[in-house]
């Protein structure tokens, strides 16, 4: 903003906190639309991934390849460009973020850091790409920076949308773990059985009253008494 936009080191501040602040409500925004769609099976677990996904890398590259045509005639479309591109990237956490817990709900905390840990080698070596694409910092270097930040999006869209999957994996499934849990019954009892996919938990329940009548009964009988 400083070298090109030809911002004041003061507003600059400012405006650079601006995309953020765009990105923390489209966040909150993109979570609750996306259990929407999921509770009311409009979309699937997968399919919502996905979709949330490729949204927020296609809008974000889209929208800075159209920063890199601004000059510091157009700075209030530069400013506003950047923001929407952070802004969708937000939709990015009802993607790949909170996929982990999907595939492998057991194993979420550490995929989650390792998936991590390997995202900050971006972050270190992009200043250092982008310093050495703009030794002048002029509006067109600024231009092929943006490029291959779009770029890495289309690259993320492609190996998302091939290999991501919103249904737990075969490996993630804890099935050594068994329990059986019988709530209230009698020989003359009629029962059903719910199955837990997850930790494979079989419970055994009363599907009648499950013995709710003989608290009442029991209460009588003190009562006569």
């Amino acid at each position: 903003m400083k070298e090109v936009l030809k911002f004041d080191i003061k507003a600059n501040g400012g405006l650079s906190a601006v995309p953020y602040l765009c990105q923390f409500f489209s966040a909150i925004f993109a979570g609750q639309f996306a259990d929407f769609l999921r509770s009311r099976q409009i979309l699937s677990t997968t399919l919502t991934r996905k979709s949330f996904q490729t949204f927020a890398f296609a809008g974000a590259g889209g929208c800075l390849i159209g920063t890199g045509f601004c000059d510091c005639e157009h700075r209030t479309l530069a400013v506003t460009l950047l923001s929407l591109a952070v802004m969708f990237t937000g939709f990015g956490r009802a993607g790949y973020v909170v996929n982990h817990v999907d595939f492998a709900p057991k194993y979420a905390g550490v995929l989650f850091g390792i998936t991590n840990t390997i995202a900050t080698i971006p972050g270190m070596t992009a200043p250092l790409l982008a310093g050495y694409l703009t030794p002048n910092n002029t509006p067109e270097e600024w231009r092929n920076v943006f490029y291959v930040c779009a770029g890495f999006d289309a690259f993320g869209i492609l190996i998302f949308c091939i290999f991501g999957s919103g249904e737990m994996q075969d490996w993630a499934r804890d099935e050594d773990f068994e329990a059986d849990i019988q709530v209230g019954t009698t020989d003359n009892d009629e029962t059903k059985t719910t199955s837990l996919e997850d930790e494979h938990v079989e419970t055994t329940i009363d599907s009648t009253t499950q013995n709710i009548n003989y608290g009442f009964e029991e209460q009588k009988e003190n009562t006569n008494l």
